[in-house]
């Protein structure tokens, strides 16, 4: 009788035990896909391994076949990052890389010849700065350069040549229409022709031989301004208009085209078509992400979600 009690005692220990795994189970199956990181990926898109450290408003740049993210902000918007994570697309793999020399966000960030340029941005807590730093990855050593004449954040960045143009973007009174070219031989800056409309926000890319300076916000609005720069005329024209408007997005060129990407937006331009097209979307809604093409994938990095605001450190690529 003792051996049938312990052994029904046995049997209904195993079924709770069972029961409560089970709906442990379930309650973690729902509480990941309930969360944004998880979301499942839309079409094309696919999720990759994420950022150990959500972020937004961080540089974007890739090096050697490898994305690097630096700096940035996450939480508040005084919440300022050094951190610098590096990503290998052959083994979906994130790894920690040199910090900054100190904290900073929106800033423009480009490689020319094996090293990276992070331009102007905000430093703890706020401030806005004109300084201008290169990465060797030979020596792995940050060093300063002359900084920026026109202190600014969230302005656009491309490369001519050995030429890196800094355009608009926000300053002490709001956004500026200023465009300074930095010679990465001479080490020296030099202004260029400005933008027509004053520009914060903005991005900007160099494809055929042109700049292209890509949405932003004036006046206090988000706009579908495209500017195109020629240096062989040494002026500005007005490109084809943006589908939406766009600002602090991520902007990039990939497979020949302009793309272009915040939160349910995906448009891309060909240069010399008339119009930009739409492309599949994101699988997760975000700005301030970073945008970066390798092997024949377009990368979208981390951001900041709008419902509800917050940094996730949600990574999904394009082919």
């Amino acid at each position: 009788m003792a051996s049938e009690d312990r052994f029904r005692r046995v049997l209904l220990g195993g079924i709770v035990t069972l029961a409560v795994l089970t709906a442990a189970v379930v309650v973690a199956g729902v509480v990941r896909s309930a969360a944004p990181e998880e979301s499942p990926s839309a079409g094309p898109w696919r999720h990759q391994a994420v950022l150990d450290t959500g972020r937004d408003d961080f540089g974007t740049v890739v090096l050697d076949g490898r994305i690097w993210v630096l700096g940035g902000m996450t939480g508040s918007r005084g919440n300022l990052l050094d951190t610098v994570e590096i990503y290998d697309p052959d083994k979906d793999r994130w790894r920690y890389g040199p910090s900054l020399p100190v904290p900073r966000s929106s800033t423009a960030t480009v490689a020319v010849d094996g090293v990276i340029y992070s331009i102007g941005g905000l430093t703890p807590p706020t401030e806005t700065t004109g300084r201008a730093t290169a990465f060797d990855p030979a020596t792995r050593k940050w060093r300063r350069l002359p900084p920026l004449p026109t202190p600014r954040y969230e302005l656009g960045a491309a490369v001519l040549g050995g030429d890196i143009y800094a355009i608009g973007g926000e300053g002490a009174q709001g956004p500026v229409r200023t465009v300074e070219v930095f010679d990465t031989r001479s080490r020296t800056w030099s202004k260029a022709p400005p933008l027509p409309v004053a520009k914060g926000s903005l991005r900007a890319v160099a494809l055929g031989g042109k700049v292209y300076a890509v949405g932003g916000n004036t006046n206090g609005e988000d706009t579908t301004d495209v500017q195109v720069f020629d240096p062989a005329k040494d002026r500005w024209s007005k490109g084809p208009a943006l589908p939406a408007p766009l600002a602090n997005y991520g902007l990039t060129v990939h497979s020949g085209r302009i793309h272009a990407v915040m939160y349910g937006h995906h448009f891309t331009y060909r240069p010399g078509a008339a119009s930009w097209r739409k492309a599949p979307g994101m699988g997760s809604s975000r700005h301030g992400l970073g945008l970066a093409s390798v092997d024949g994938r377009l990368y979208a990095i981390g951001g900041c979600t709008p419902e509800p605001l917050r940094d996730v450190p949600v990574v999904e690529s394009y082919r």
